[in-house]
C-alpha cells in the first residue's frame, strides 16, 4: 500500500511556521531574533523571517496554502504577514517584500480564495495578483514583472499598470512604467529545475518525514497530497499537484464567488482536461452537482443600482452521452427555472434559449468542469425577463 503524506504543515502545533524549504541549491540564510541561520532542506520558515540567498544559489519555499516561491541568487525576501486558515477563507492573507533579486511565484490557495489579500511590496510600489505564475526582478535601477499565467497589476504612485499572460512590466526608478511582450531575460536563471537535494543528516530527514506523517494523521480535513517532501518540484505543475480543488468543501468553493473578477478567471488553472472528458464518452458515467448562485437583480422592479441575490443550482451530467440538464431554485420566484438538456462540449456547456410566451425569459448559463475528475462545476448566468420584470446576472459554483 502506497503511503500518502499530507503536508498541512510539518508541525501543525507551531503556528509561527508558515513555510518549508522544499528545495535548495547553494547557500541561503535567514535572520531571526538577531541570529543568522543557515537553511537546509526541510527547514521551517517563520512569519517574520528575513531570507537571503548567496552567489549561485536557488531556493524554493513551499507555504502552507501551497504557494511556491523560488528565490534566485543574491536575493532577499521578507515575510511581512501570513495568515492561512482553511476554515476562515475570507481572513487569509499573504504579504511579502521582495527587497532585491529574482523571484518566481506560483500562487496557492490564498491567491485563489482571496487574491486581494495576496500582496508583494517592491521598493515604492506593490504587486497585486489575478494570476498564478509570474517572475519578479528587483534591481537598484528598475523593477521587472513577467507574467506566465493569469493577470498581474503594478500599483505605484496611485497609478495601476496591468499585464496579462506573456507580457512584462518594466518600471524604472524615474517612475515610468512600460508594458512589453515576452518574459524576463533574467528568468533564465530559474528555468532549470532545482535539484531535490536530500538532507545529509539522516536523523533530520527522518524527523521531517515523521512530522509530515503525523500531520496527516491528526488533520484529515485536507485533501492535498504529495508522496514525500522530495517530490516537490520546481515547475508550473507544482500548484496543480499540491492544490486539489476537488477536495474543498462547498463553503470553501463559495469563497470564489466573493472575489472580484469572473469565476472563469479565478478557476482558470483547474479546468478539467478535454482528454479526461473525452475518456468518459460512451461509458456509464453520470454525476449530479449541487451548488450556490450569487449575483444581482436589475431592472425597473428593483432598486437603483440593483439588488443582491443568492440561490441554488442543481446539474445532472451524463458524461457518457455528453448531455447535461439542471434547475435553478431559491432565487426570486420568476427566475427559478428548469434547464433543458444541452450538450457537453470540450470542457463545459451552455444553456441558451428563451422560454414562455407572454413574460418570456431568456436563459444563458455557461459553465465548465474543474478538477482532475470533473468533480467541480462553475460558471456564469444571465436570466433576462426584460427591463420591466428585470434581469438576474450572477455566478455559480458546485460540486458532486
Amino acid at each position: 500500500m502506497k503511503i500518502i503524506f499530507l503536508i498541512t504543515f510539518l508541525i501543525s502545533s507551531i503556528f509561527a511556521n508558515v513555510a518549508i524549504v522544499s528545495a535548495l541549491n547553494g547557500k541561503a540564510t535567514i535572520q531571526r531574533d538577531g541570529n543568522t541561520i543557515n537553511l537546509t532542506i526541510g527547514f521551517k520558515i517563520d512569519k517574520t523571517d528575513n531570507i537571503q540567498t548567496l552567489n549561485n544559489t536557488k531556493l524554493q519555499l513551499l507555504f502552507t496554502d501551497r504557494t511556491v516561491i523560488t528565490v534566485g541568487q543574491n536575493s532577499q525576501l521578507l515575510i511581512k504577514e501570513y495568515v492561512f486558515d482553511e476554515e476562515k477563507p475570507k481572513k487569509v492573507e499573504a504579504r511579502f517584500h521582495f527587497v532585491k533579486g529574482l523571484f518566481r511565484t506560483v500562487t496557492g490557495k490564498i491567491g485563489k480564495l482571496n487574491p486581494d489579500k495576496f500582496k508583494i511590496k517592491v521598493r515604492n510600489a506593490s504587486i497585486g495578483i489575478r494570476g498564478t505564475r509570474f517572475d519578479v526582478y528587483v534591481s537598484p535601477l528598475e523593477l521587472k514583472i513577467g507574467l506566465f499565467q493569469g493577470k498581474v497589476y503594478l500599483l505605484q504612485n496611485n497609478q495601476t499598470t496591468n499585464i496579462t499572460s506573456g507580457q512584462t512590466i518594466v518600471y524604472k526608478i524615474n517612475g515610468t512604467a512600460q508594458v512589453k511582450d515576452g518574459i524576463l531575460k533574467e528568468s533564465k536563471e530559474l528555468n532549470k529545475q532545482i535539484k531535490q537535494q536530500k538532507t545529509t543528516n539522516t536523523t533530520t530527514n527522518t524527523a521531517i518525514q515523521k512530522n509530515v506523517q503525523n500531520s496527516a494523521i491528526t488533520n484529515n480535513t485536507l485533501q492535498d497530497t504529495v508522496t514525500t517532501v522530495d517530490n516537490i518540484v520546481n515547475t508550473s505543475n507544482t500548484l496543480n499537484t499540491l492544490f486539489n480543488i476537488e477536495g474543498l468543501s462547498q463553503t470553501e468553493l463559495d469563497a470564489y464567488l466573493d472575489k472580484s473578477g469572473t469565476i472563469a478567471d479565478n478557476l482558470s488553472s483547474y479546468i478539467t482536461p478535454t482528454a479526461t472528458l473525452d475518456g468518459y464518452v460512451g461509458k456509464t458515467n453520470t454525476a449530479t452537482f449541487t451548488g450556490t448562485i450569487k449575483g444581482t437583480y436589475t431592472g425597473e422592479s428593483f432598486a437603483t443600482g440593483g439588488e443582491a441575490g443568492t440561490g441554488n443550482i442543481s446539474l445532472t451530467a451524463n458524461f457518457g452521452a455528453q448531455t447535461i440538464t439542471g434547475s435553478i431554485t431559491n432565487l426570486k420566484t420568476n427566475f427559478n427555472t428548469t434547464l433543458n438538456q444541452t450538450t457537453i462540449t470540450n470542457t463545459g456547456f451552455i444553456f441558451n434559449y428563451t422560454v414562455g410566451t407572454i413574460n418570456t425569459t431568456t436563459i444563458n448559463v455557461t459553465g465548465k468542469f474543474y478538477g482532475a475528475n470533473a468533480a467541480v462545476t462553475a460558471g456564469t448566468m444571465t436570466l433576462d425577463q426584460g427591463q420591466i420584470n428585470g434581469k438576474f446576472v450572477g455566478e455559480f459554483i458546485g460540486k458532486k
